[in-house]
Parts: structure tokens; sequence; C-alpha cells
């Protein structure tokens, strides 16, 4: 059984509409999920991005979606009619143009700096590869530098800091984050080799998509190249943002690559502009970072 199936088998027999956890939990109950062929960590998040590429995708799909203060909901069309009794200030959209749920990379910025933000403690800053000079050479700066940048500031006392900047400790890690709407294992390499390219000079890099191949193939490939080469692997939900989820953590690196930073700093203005940031937060801790927009979660649901 597939995902798909799975999931329009349970919303056929209950008859109501229900979130991703919910469709699974009824699954996993009824023995359903024991005839699903995965090795994920959170095949429920597998389950969502198969029902969101279905109905994005078919022309006439028997599933539909609706959010409902905040919560994504899917239903079957046979069963259930997307007509909700709410009063006007309730937040309540209809899949009128289901196409509008097929994100650019771009959009996925917000969900993966929240996610950043709320699982990590971890800023982050978008680095515009616009802002980066043209080389003399055809792909001169090409994979130069990562979609997003992180940053982590420890919690530290006082009394900590000030041991720390006599010994010449700060306790901050870089973060580097490629970003792709898809990953299947057909392009696996090209993309991973890309991030190991972007990442080099941070403590730790990922390679961050929205829909992952769920085979069993595709998570043995990921495992081999990320014990060679430290990449980690982060899964974006964009119907409920709190699924969101690292699959492999990263290979942390206690040294980050000085002489690759100046480089990109170079090139590229946001990348030298978060590393003046970055000073200017570590000698002052009232300096104000200019970072991405951390989105109320309200924001980030969708259909």
């Amino acid at each position: 059984m597939t995902f798909l199936e799975l999931g329009i088998k349970v919303l056929e027999s209950t008859q109501k509409s229900l979130t991703v956890a919910e469709i699974w939990e009824i699954a996993e109950k009824s023995g359903l999920t024991k005839e699903i062929n995965s090795i994920g960590k959170t095949p429920w998040s597998t389950l969502g991005a198969r029902l969101y590429v279905y109905i994005r995708d078919e022309t006439n799909p028997i599933i539909g979606s609706i959010k409902i203060k905040g919560k994504a909901l899917f239903y079957h069309k046979d069963y259930v009619k997307p007509i909700i009794d709410y009063t006007e200030s309730d937040v309540v959209q209809k899949a009128t143009d289901i196409h509008k749920m097929d994100l650019k990379e771009i959009e996925l910025h917000p969900y993966l700096t929240y996610f950043l933000h709320t699982k990590l403690n971890v800023k982050s800053k978008t680095i515009n590869a616009s802002k980066t000079k043209k080389g003399g050479l055809i792909n001169q700066h090409k994979w130069k530098h990562p979609d997003i940048v992180g940053i982590y500031f420890p919690s530290w006392q006082d009394e900590i800091k000030f041991l720390a900047q006599k010994i010449v400790i700060n306790g901050v890690r870089f973060y580097s984050f490629e970003i792709k709407k898809e990953l299947t294992i057909s392009d696996l390499r090209e993309k991973f080799f890309q991030a190991v390219s972007n990442s080099s000079w941070a403590n730790e890099g990922y390679l961050v998509a929205e829909i992952i191949d769920d085979s069993p193939e595709f998570y043995e490939e990921f495992k081999r190249l990320s014990n060679s080469f430290g990449i980690g692997l982060i899964r974006l939900s964009t119907t409920d943002p709190s699924l969101s989820e690292i699959l492999f953590p990263s290979k942390s690196k206690d040294d980050v690559d000085i002489k690759t930073m100046n480089n990109i700093s170079k090139i590229n203005l946001d990348f030298k502009n978060f590393l003046e940031d970055v000073k200017g937060k570590i000698d002052n801790p009232k300096y104000t970072m200019t970072l991405n927009k951390v989105s109320a979660v309200e924001e980030l649901y969708r259909i």
C-alpha cells in the first residue's frame, strides 16, 4: 500500500475532515501502517507530502484540503462537503486554487527560519544570489554560498561570558542551509554536493527540502554520503510547520574555514553584512542584527 492509498482509505472510511496526524493515528490503530514500506522516522510527514502533491497535480482529485483556525485538514469529496459553519472571525480558506500551493524555493525560507528559531535557537539570514559579484569566468562563483546562513549564540551567564572572552572562546556556531523544493534518488548526488560546496566554511551544513523521497534507496544513499561528508538533512512541512524536522543531523566541526568565509564576503554583500552583524553582536549583546523575520505559526499554515 502506498502513502496516498492509505490516506484515501482512512478519509473514505471515517468520512471526516482530518489532519495528517489524525489520519496516521487512525491508520496505526487499524493496522494499515503495517502495509507501508517505509523506513522514515516521521512517516506522517511523508503522508502529508503525498496528499499535498496529489491534490496539486491531479486534474480531478477525490481528496480536498481546507484550512481552519490554522490547521490543514484533508477530506474525501464523496463524503465531506467543504462547508464550514464558523463565525467570520475564524480563519477559513477553501482550496479554490490548489496550484497556489506549488511554492517556489524562496517561499520556503520563512518555514526554515521558523524551524531554526523554534527548534534550534538559531538566528538566520537569506543570502541573496543577486548580490553576488559576477565573475570573469562562466560559473566562477557557482555554489560559493548557501541560500540561508545561521548563527547560534550561547545563553551564558555574565561571569561565564567574561571568562570566555579572557580565554578567547565565544561559543558562536555558524550554520549553512541549501534549500530545494524536492529531493529524489535521481538528483540527490548533484544537490548533495552543492550543499557540500556551499557549507565548507560553517560549523554545520544542511540540505533542506519540502518533499523528500521516502524510499529505502534514498535513505541508504543519503546516510552513506552524510557519513562521508557530514551534511545533514531537514524536511520542511508547509502544511503544519510544527512537523518540520531533522532527518539526519549534520556532523559538527569545531572550527570554521576563515579563508573561505573571507572569500565569500568579498563576492556577496549579504554575507559580508552578516559577518559584520555577528561581530557587532559579539562585541555588544544589545546590538541589533539584520535577520530574517520569524513569522507567527498562523502565518505559515497553508492548505
